[in-house]
């Protein structure tokens, strides 16, 4: 007998440290809907997971209607490492070489030793005196560990990719069809990733652990004399859910209102790290626009957190909605819509590797 067809594609499996986010498109039917969408917290948590942590995943993914075992996995950001890489005018290396060696360099190990992803930036004026491209990877004794253990959990991981290359592929012909200087922020519980992409390339990213939601509870707590707990359910009433536990009658409003400005000022440290960013590249690109802007994560659901990005960067910004930017339009929003799995719906699109 010969097996059937997959009705799904493989599932984008996004492993935060607290949170799990997957998604899973379908392959027949109305190619491209969604098929399942989950987030769920970790028992474990860091950015690597056990065997019997993987298994729990496997199981939860079961019961929340996921079919396969096949996942394409976002390497943590806590284990990423990248550079950009500067080429000197004349006959070049070979791009993958000199992007282990200068990852290699940055990571104090042998260029052997990692896992390497890496791209050509598109030429700008300063394309005229050397060639340039961005690398990212990881150690391979981190990639391992964690392909073994969704392995042993029962998971069939069939691909890793840097989390910030998954989220621009779900941001779809928002970023891919305009020649502007586009920018990406994804502020989630373990730091925020910014991102600029020019002619659908990525072309800077950078991870800040200090500006994830976690720092930004610890600030509360710590400003506002109030326990860890206290200040996570706050930050759930100020629209981010996914910081942590349910909001309660503790987050009272007089603590909101104290809160309320110690979050602007959080958000307009991002603002000006994103502005930073955008500076960077338009020094690099002087002859793009810039714009669009997408924030996601659950960061993005936090009161007036566009409105504080554009302010600062004086170009519009869109909260992240993966649905509509993957060119789905569902009567009634859904889970896909949630700016917080923009990055497990960029893995599911990866080269449409089925289950």
């Amino acid at each position: 007998m010969h097996a059937l067809p997959s009705l799904n594609h493989a599932i984008g499996l996004d492993l935060g440290p607290t949170h799990v986010r997957a998604v899973q498109f379908r392959r027949l039917g109305r190619p491209g809907a969604a098929a399942a969408v989950a987030s769920f917290p970790r028992r474990e948590t860091g950015p690597l997971l056990g065997a019997d942590e993987a298994a729990r995943v496997a199981r939860v993914l079961d019961r929340q209607g996921f079919s396969g075992r096949t996942v394409v996995v976002g390497v943590p950001d806590e284990l990423l490492l990248s550079a950009t890489l500067e080429l000197p005018p004349g006959p070049a290396p070979p791009l993958e070489a000199a992007a282990r060696v200068e990852l290699a360099r940055s990571a104090g190990c042998g260029p052997m030793s990692l896992e390497v992803s890496c791209w050509r930036l598109p030429a700008g004026t300063r394309g005229r005196e050397s060639a340039a491209g961005l690398a990212a990877g990881c150690l391979h004794r981190d990639a391992t560990a964690l392909l073994d253990a969704l392995e042993a959990g029962g998971l069939v991981p069939v691909a890793l990719e840097p989390r910030p290359a998954a989220a621009v592929r779900a941001c779809g012909a928002l970023f891919a069809e305009t020649g502007s200087i586009c920018g990406l922020v994804e502020i989630d519980g373990p730091g925020t990733v910014i991102t600029i992409t020019n002619q659908g390339a990525i072309t800077y990213t950078r991870f800040a652990a200090d500006r994830g939601l976690a720092a930004l509870a610890g600030r509360l707590a710590q400003d506002l004399s109030i326990v860890p707990e206290l200040a996570e359910r706050l930050l759930a009433r100020l629209g981010a859910p996914a910081a942590g536990p349910p909001a309660g009658p503790e987050a009272r409003t007089s603590l909101l209102d104290e809160a309320r400005p110690l979050v602007r000022e959080y958000l307009a440290e991002v603002a000006e790290d994103l502005a930073l960013a955008l500076s960077y590249a338009a020094h690099r690109y002087p002859e793009a626009a810039v714009g669009p802007v997408v924030v996601a994560g659950p960061g993005a659901r936090l009161h007036a957190t566009a409105s504080a990005l554009a302010e600062r960067i004086e170009t519009p910004v869109t909260i992240a909605n993966p649905a509509a930017q993957l060119g789905e339009s569902p009567i009634v929003p859904g889970p896909l819509c949630d700016p917080g799995v923009l990055v497990a719906a960029g893995l599911a699109r990866h080269h449409g590797v089925a289950a």
